[in-house]
């Protein structure tokens, strides 16, 4: 199987292991907790930086391809699904709390961190990041 210039582009960016193009490697990301709509993306990537977003985006802008942005996939709602396709950002390796701010009740983090990790940090103080979805446990 031959790497399509986006794929190449990609690659470039992130390194052929942050990349995702073989189609058995892309079935687990035709959906999300919701099973009945799928729809396989043409590539996914695992980014660990902003700046590695921003070069996802413009190969992905290059090539005239839509970019999905997906967290965890267990939404029931098909919001992370890539539609007719498209590059499927995966930011669960962007999972850093880059600061905490407890006087202002203010966090700053990454995309990529779950709630349960956000309420670890800050459960010896005594606080506690409100939203309960469903995949915090």
């Amino acid at each position: 199987m031959t790497r399509s210039p986006l794929i190449r582009d990609l690659c470039k960016q992130l390194g052929a292991k942050n990349v995702l193009w073989a189609p058995s490697d892309l079935a687990v990301y035709d959906c999300d907790a919701y099973t009945v709509q799928r729809s396989r993306p043409d590539a996914v990537v695992f980014p660990d930086s902003t700046r590695q977003v921003a070069a996802v985006v413009k190969a992905c802008r290059k090539h005239q391809v839509p970019v999905v942005a997906r967290g965890a996939g267990t939404s029931l709602a098909g919001g992370c699904v890539p539609v007719g396709g498209g590059v499927v950002v995966m930011l669960t390796r962007m999972n850093r709390i880059v600061e905490i701010d407890l006087r202002n009740r203010m966090a700053l983090v990454e995309a990529g961190v779950r709630n349960n990790q956000l309420n670890g940090a800050v459960a010896a103080d005594a606080y506690h990041f409100a939203p309960d979805p469903s995949s915090q446990g």
